[in-house]
């Protein structure tokens, strides 16, 4: 059976990295903040399936649009998420963590998973991700991806905003998901 993959942000920075090339899944199911947003994913981006965060409970989207399962998250969001994801996970599925943005702007911590022991039931594998360790590789991804960028087949998608003086609302928009792809502030002409 070919492996599913979800990954939360494929609006975001990250998140057009994540397809079915980078991971060799054989369906890729998205979330996103808002319907044009989820349009985006599934139109433009060609994720097999996604869900729009905002439009009802995540845990019950998921249950529903992964009914069979999934293999492999890559998780920046945490809270939510990772429960919803920690529901469908397949028998040693994995669990890639590379933020937690769920929690950066909270006044409290918010709580934890109810289902950790989903990690356990399933032999599951989590696994934090931090780019800094795999830097080494840039030139070789570079090398690898460059005919896709040349011919079109890999676009960059960005929100920028002009000057400094945009920069707090850059930012704010970016955390709350009002920006597209990735968040730039431009210093000069």
């Amino acid at each position: 059976m070919a492996s599913r993959g979800w990954g939360h942000l494929p609006a975001g920075g990250w998140g057009r990295e994540f397809d079915d090339r980078a991971y060799g899944a054989g369906r890729v199911i998205g979330s996103a903040g808002g319907p044009a947003k989820r349009r985006l994913l599934l139109d433009r981006l060609g994720f097999d399936a996604a869900i729009d965060y905002r439009a009802a409970p995540i845990r019950e989207q998921l249950r529903r649009i992964a009914a069979d399962g999934v293999d492999v998250y890559f998780d920046n969001i945490g809270g939510d998420h990772l429960e919803a994801a920690l529901d469908v996970m397949r028998d040693h599925g994995v669990v890639v963590v590379c933020g937690a943005i769920s929690g950066y702007d909270a006044e409290t911590r918010p709580p934890g998973p109810d289902n950790l022991e989903q990690i356990m039931d399933k032999a599951l594998r989590l696994e934090g991700f931090r780019v800094s360790e795999y830097v080494g590789m840039m030139p070789a991804l570079a090398a690898e991806l460059a005919p896709d960028i040349a011919a079109g087949r890999i676009e960059s998608l960005t929100t920028v905003y002009e000057g400094l003086d945009n920069a707090v609302t850059a930012f704010l928009d970016m955390m709350s998901g009002r920006t597209t792809g990735k968040t730039l502030v431009r210093l000069g002409p």
